[in-house]
């Protein structure tokens, strides 16, 4: 009638199954913390990397309107 074999195995299997759930669970919020932890320091990243892109770029147009200035067309 109750199979004792059976349903210790079974325990024993959903326990396991849970266990490997969980612990995946906690690899995922590890993984989505750190993804959230990296935000501000991709934010200060791309901040730089558009203020030398302006500094490059004012650059080159003050260098290009100093050479029209020299070949008179200013």
């Amino acid at each position: 009638m109750y199979n004792h074999d059976y349903y210790a195995t079974l325990d024993q299997a959903m326990v396991k199954l849970l266990k490997h759930t969980a612990l995946n669970g906690l690899r995922t919020l590890n993984a989505i913390a750190m993804y959230l932890f990296m935000q501000p320091i991709r934010l200060c990243e791309y901040i730089e990397d558009c203020i030398r892109m302006e500094r490059d770029s004012q650059k080159e147009t003050e260098i290009r309107f100093e050479n029209l200035k020299q070949n008179g067309h200013i």
